[in-house]
């Protein structure tokens, strides 16, 4: 559950950074890696919720087993 919240918290990190004066000062490649930057961490996220789900299946079904 922790690695979800920080993925996300990461990932509006990283839009974040689009609108700070910072990003207008960032040249063609820099800005091109911040926006690689922020599709990954969104693949990210959906890893792990991905992750969290299959594991909370298990756990259920492991729970289910044995009752």
């Amino acid at each position: 559950m922790y690695l979800v919240s920080a993925t996300k918290q990461n990932a509006v990190v990283l839009e974040q950074l689009k609108t700070q004066q910072a990003f207008k000062e960032f040249d063609d490649f820099e800005r091109e890696q911040l926006e690689d930057n922020i599709i990954e961490a969104k693949q990210l996220v959906e890893m792990t919720d991905l992750h969290l789900q299959i594991l909370r299946q298990i756990s259920g079904t492991y729970n289910n087993v044995f009752e």
